[in-house]
């Protein structure tokens, strides 16, 4: 037997001779009808949040679901960033690394040239100090000679000695 409020309510007992009081009974079976009118209602109400509370379960695991989906996206696409940050950076490594030792080539052949450009002045100061070694040591021959025919005779001078006319030489100075 299905019992609900409406059969509570209306329920009527048969009367028997020794039987029960009408008033209580009605009042019991009132009194029970409330209190199950009260349980049917709350369960409604514990039923409604149950479906509500069940919705909002799925709604949030849907949302975990496209969170952790989020998650690894991003995560992998974070990792392929790395991947072709650190690519990136080993290939300007690279570059630079090309690019200094161009430039330490190109400086090596400067000091290169340099170096022969130093040789080549040297020479030239050496050879410059052996000229002028050589034309200050004719001028001074020169001189002595001019001094020794001054004090040996004054009236005319001799003809200049052999020895003069070979070691007197064209200088020149090379730039």
């Amino acid at each position: 037997m299905n019992i609900n409020l409406f059969k509570i309510k209306e329920k009527d007992f048969s009367l028997s001779l020794r039987g029960y009081n009408k008033k209580e009974v009605k009042e019991f079976i009132e009194n029970i009808a409330q209190t199950l009118e009260m349980f049917i209602n709350k369960n409604e109400k514990l039923s409604e949040e149950i479906g509500e509370l069940k919705q909002k379960l799925d709604e949030y695991r849907l949302k975990e679901e496209q969170i952790n989906s989020l998650l690894t996206s991003a995560r992998e696409k974070a990792e392929i960033h790395i991947k072709q940050s650190e690519e990136k950076a080993n290939f300007i490594i690279k570059e630079a690394q090309i690019s200094a030792e161009k430039i330490q080539q190109q400086e090596q052949e400067k000091l290169e040239k340099l170096q022969t450009e130093v040789k080549r002045l040297y020479h030239q100061k050496k050879l410059l100090i052996e000229k002028l070694k050589t034309f200050i040591q004719t001028q001074t021959e020169l001189l002595k000679f001019f001094e020794e025919e001054n004090t040996s005779s004054e009236s005319f001078p001799p003809p200049l000695p052999f020895f003069l006319n070979k070691s007197v030489k064209k200088v020149t100075f090379d730039e």
